[in-house]
């Protein structure tokens, strides 16, 4: 490959002892080697760190960044900070490094315990430069930790988008099957697309704001029929959205979530909705704005829209419960515009939440 521009590689590290090693192995061992590779360590309490260092001494493309437990957001955003050459050390903040940051021209995002195919990075650079695209958004693999089986996900196909070609943001959302989109790490973005872009802090899924706002933003996404990584699915993460009270067992949060864990006094069960339900709600309210501040097509405004109404539902969800220590009601005042989906229930909740109490106890009362 003649050109051979450099590509960054953010990595966030949080207790994955049992995974990092097959991630970095197959970060270091890439064919396209032109890479700085930056690892973020969220203040791990297991041997993440010392296997991260492992691999920085052993690694000269590689920087080490230690810091106190804030949340994947915060932590990529670090990484983003380290490559723009605006991180500084000090505090809580330990940066170990070879050399100065380089200057890159694209960044793959990379979580630590998933890994890539060792030609990901390659194929990834080939495709940006023959098609000159903003994004390259590749395939990917699923691996089931419990069951030991991997299959290739098939949400590019399932979208019905063509093989190897390029599209437009908008031409995406307008071929989704469901209203609702993410995007992070399946793939390679221009460092200038997202040079001052960052991570909303405290919340989930971050990677919806991140997604939504970059591809409504991009004309040139390479849509790239390729499984070029690996997805791996652990049992009881905090990142699925299913737990009940029946499966809730094993579940643990992180430090930055313990104003919710005392509020609810432990109970994983609402900590973990109503943590669901308030990241909803941040995200609807920054897209909100996001539609209020760019200038988009109409078109585009409209599908984004349905897009914060779909969120909205989870987010109104979050009045039903007792405690509110992150003021869920109070973001959702500014949401009004979009509660054309959000249940009856819900808008009980919000509108009289003393009324929808009694409601409840009266229906406890008939259920006995």
């Amino acid at each position: 490959m003649q050109n051979t521009p450099t590509v960054g590689i953010i990595i966030p590290i949080y207790n994955v002892e049992p995974y990092l090693r097959e991630c970095l192995d197959s970060v270091i061992n890439q064919t396209y080697t032109n890479l700085q590779i930056v690892l973020v360590d969220d203040g791990s309490t297991d041997h993440s760190f010392a296997i991260a260092k492992e691999y920085f001494k052993r690694d000269e493309r590689i920087v080490l960044i230690k810091k106190d437990n804030q949340g994947l957001s915060h932590t990529r955003n670090v990484g983003l900070d380290y490559l723009s050459n605006s991180l500084e050390g000090g505090g809580d903040i330990q940066i170990l490094e070879h050399s100065v940051p380089k200057s890159v021209e694209y960044v793959h995002f990379l979580d630590s315990d998933d890994w890539l195919e060792l030609n990901c990075i390659e194929e990834c650079v080939r495709a940006a430069l023959e098609s000159q695209a903003e994004i390259v958004w590749h395939g990917y693999k699923i691996f089931n930790e419990l069951t030991t089986e991997t299959a290739n996900s098939s949400f590019l196909e399932d979208q019905n988008f063509a093989h190897n070609t390029l599209l437009s943001g908008l031409e995406i959302f307008q071929k989704l099957k469901y209203p609702a989109f993410s995007w992070t790490w399946p793939g390679m973005v221009k460092y200038e697309k997202i040079k001052n872009m960052r991570f909303e802090i405290g919340i989930e899924s971050e990677d919806v704001i991140f997604g939504m706002q970059l591809f409504a933003l991009s004309q040139k996404i390479n849509i790239l029929y390729k499984e070029l990584m690996f997805y791996r699915i652990r049992p009881n993460s905090i990142s699925q959205h299913t737990l009940t009270d029946k499966n809730s067992k094993g579940i643990t949060f992180p430090p930055h979530q313990q104003d919710l864990i005392e509020a609810f006094r432990g109970n994983v069960y609402h900590v973990r909705h109503y943590s669901f339900a308030y990241s909803c709600a941040i995200i609807c309210l920054k897209m909100d704005e996001f539609l209020k501040k760019e200038n988009l097509s109409e078109e585009l405004k409209k599908i984004l829209k349905t897009m914060i109404e779909v969120r909205a539902i989870y987010a109104f969800g979050g009045c039903t419960l007792k405690k509110d220590p992150r003021n869920i009601r109070g973001i959702c005042s500014k949401l009004l515009d979009y509660t054309s989906k959000v249940r009856f229930g819900s808008k009980i909740a919000y509108h009289f939440p003393r009324f929808y109490r009694f409601l409840k106890q009266i229906k406890c009362i008939f259920q006995k």
